[in-house]
């Protein structure tokens, strides 16, 4: 089979500039690439601004399945990059409504979360100021039509840039708990928020003070509501830490809620990177996931392995870990990871037997880390295939993974389902916006409806000249959402 004809064939067949509320194009799949269509495809571009630059970061659909959130940055005509907020029809991807968040300077979204009934959203990120500087903000706005609920913003009295990375609630959504960073250049401090839901007033504040770069990679919140966990690295990155927030409001005089539980550094052979968290649905355990390097080796180099932990949240120890490496040498990095309780899926990069990196998925047995299965995804003729997300479906049935699978014709958006049980692949989908397959399609996140029958995948579409752009050429880039059946 020659590749790149096939490639350029399938293209041609298969991918239409996506609009949003449009009927699908009739999709055409070659077994060789690809097994399961979109049910719909949706770009948000702003035509105000020259160039254009629409990113999206992250994706959520509403328990009774009628909407998809997804949450961005847009560039506005004057202020640069605005936090960007567009909902669509579940069912078939018209759009909602949209409402751009901004100050006097470039701003951005880094996470979002979406309330347990589904009524509001709230996303973190930074506010540029007109004197040059960063804001951490968290806005919550109202599903159903987009209005801005209320919008708080911190500034940290040490000074330095203040930037919100990470979100969680509480079961009852009465606190919302936010992790960023503060600092500047590579002197930053993890700061820890928790606000008011309803109103957005700050509750308590705390900064966890270090030596050189920290950064949080995840903020989770226990079911009781009695504790929230800051995962990320510190000094750096020669170590990763867990630490543990009692939760709540301060006390008058300042006790209480906000006070460190535990902190607990991440257990490695080597130096480990953390790049994703998640708690089990009990509570009892956290589960971190990134790479590890053996005594004697570097950071993303060939002898670096995916490391996998499980934390007790009540003491802080280690329950177990898993070290994983591929059948070839080269770098091997988790990225992201989802629990259920019946398995802990982790996805990451892997120097594969057939390009540079391929999707390798590992399913893992919650109690004691015992692998359940591995399932690799390369394509013959690509560069390299990179997963950026993972997600379990609500019935524990399905593990999904989404990523790109990039090659001299751009990037594809590539998204698989596998079996929970044994690591069957289910299906898989690539998606391109170019009727060549000349653009980048890159997503970054991943969504289940609560019914398990849809998934949702948001992510950008790049653009080298677009025909459809009023300013030809200058569109760079656009929200790109993809529906699919399960």
């Amino acid at each position: 089979m020659v590749v790149a004809a096939t490639i350029a064939a399938f293209t041609a067949a298969a991918f239409a500039a996506p609009v949003a509320g449009a009927e699908p194009a009739p999709c055409v799949t070659v077994p060789e690439l690809d097994t399961r269509c979109e049910a719909w495809t949706a770009a948000f571009d702003e035509p105000m601004a020259t160039p254009s630059d629409d990113r999206a970061t992250s994706v959520a659909v509403t328990p009774d399945g009628s909407r998809v959130i997804v949450v961005g940055a847009s560039r506005g005509a004057v202020t640069g990059l605005d936090i960007t907020v567009v909902a669509y029809d579940a069912a078939g991807g018209s759009m909602a409504w949209q409402r751009r968040v901004g100050g006097p300077a470039a701003d951005f979204p880094y996470a979002s979360a979406l309330s347990s009934d589904g009524s509001r959203i709230f996303v973190v990120g930074s506010l540029g100021t007109e004197a040059g500087g960063l804001e951490m903000v968290v806005v919550a706005l109202a599903t159903n039509d987009g209005r801005v609920l209320w919008q708080s913003r911190y500034d940290d009295p040490q000074g330095g840039q203040d930037e919100a990375l990470e979100v969680g609630l509480d079961e009852n959504d009465r606190h919302v708990y936010v992790a960023g960073w503060s600092g500047d250049g590579l002197e930053r401090d993890i700061v820890t928020l928790s606000l008011i839901a309803d109103s957005g007033e700050l509750a308590w504040v705390s900064r966890r003070q270090t030596q050189g770069l920290d950064v949080p990679v995840a903020i989770d919140v226990a079911p009781s509501g009695e504790a929230a966990y800051v995962t990320g690295w510190v000094d750096g990155g020669s170590a990763s830490v867990v630490a543990a927030y009692s939760t709540g409001e301060k006390e008058t005089d300042g006790s209480g809620p906000g006070e460190v539980l535990w902190s607990s550094k991440l257990p490695a052979e080597g130096p480990f990177l953390v790049f994703a968290a998640d708690l089990s649905p009990d509570g009892d355990s956290l589960f971190a996931t990134g790479t590890n390097v053996p005594p004697g080796g570097a950071l993303l180099a060939p002898t670096d392995r995916f490391l996998t932990v499980a934390v007790d949240t009540e003491l802080g120890t280690e329950r177990w870990h898993d070290l994983y490496r591929g059948p070839e040498a080269g770098s091997h990095t988790a990225i992201a990871i989802d629990a259920s309780a019946s398995s802990v899926a982790v996805t990451g990069f892997s120097a594969g037997t057939t390009d540079d990196w391929d999707y390798a998925t590992l399913a893992l047995a919650p109690a004691d880390g015992e692998r359940l299965w591995e399932a690799r995804y390369g394509f013959p003729g690509s560069d390299h295939e990179v997963p950026q997300a993972v997600a379990i479906s609500p019935d524990g049935s399905r593990v999904y993974v989404t990523g790109f699978s990039s090659s001299g014709f751009g990037s594809d958006i590539v998204t698989l389902a596998y079996d929970a049980e044994d690591g069957t692949e289910a299906w898989v989908a690539r998606y391109n916006p170019s009727p060549l397959g000349l653009h980048a399609a890159i997503p970054a996140a991943i969504a289940v409806a609560r019914d398990g029958t849809r998934i949702f995948v948001a992510g950008r579409f790049l653009y080298h000249g677009d025909p459809e752009d009023p300013i030809e050429g200058q569109n760079a880039a656009d929200y790109a959402t993809l529906a699919y059946e399960a």
